[in-house]
């Protein structure tokens, strides 16, 4: 602060001298907050710093939404574990949708649940069978936890399926 130049220097200083084990992590994640530009994160960490996420979760009920652009917010720092019950209760309140189901199927698969965000990937391509962005996300998500073998019995029943001859490459569904 410009008006008490001393007042910085007097946090630092209490800081410093904390007895507290956490007073460092939480001044961190506190100094944080304040500098998000996103209004939808800054509230996410707020809840975050007090210990009352899942009151977020009831602060975005009734509101799709709301809770799922704050679960993406969420999702781009990497709060995987936050995202997930957002997500649930946009999918509660308006029902199921697949962009949602992958939303949170890619938030599952971060945190390595693999079993139940096969299950939301399933239930989103039986809602769009044919919708290329969905499959194309569903692979990067299968990349990006490593799951080979997944993927190449994805690629090896597309191939598969290719008649003799044919020089294209056409996505099983």
């Amino acid at each position: 602060n410009e008006a008490h130049p001393q007042g910085l220097l007097l946090g630092r200083f209490r800081l410093s001298a904390s007895s507290q084990p956490g007073a460092f992590q939480h001044e961190a994640g506190h100094f944080a907050a304040v500098k998000m530009q996103q209004p939808l994160l800054k509230l996410a960490a707020g809840y975050a710093l007090t210990g009352t996420e899942l009151d977020l979760v009831r602060l975005t009920a009734g509101q799709p939404a709301l809770a799922t652009r704050t679960a993406q917010a969420l999702m781009s720092q990497q709060k995987w574990t936050l995202a997930v019950p957002l997500i649930g209760q946009a999918l509660a309140d308006q029902g199921l949708k697949a962009n949602r189901l992958a939303l949170r199927a890619e938030a599952l698969g971060k945190l390595q649940q693999w079993e139940t965000a096969d299950a939301d990937w399933e239930h989103a391509f039986s809602l769009q069978p044919k919708n290329e962005t969905l499959r194309q996300r569903w692979l990067d998500s299968l990349s990006d936890g490593e799951r080979w073998p997944q993927i190449a019995g994805y690629y090896s029943a597309s191939l598969d399926d290719m008649e003799e001859g044919t020089a294209s490459y056409a996505p099983r569904y």
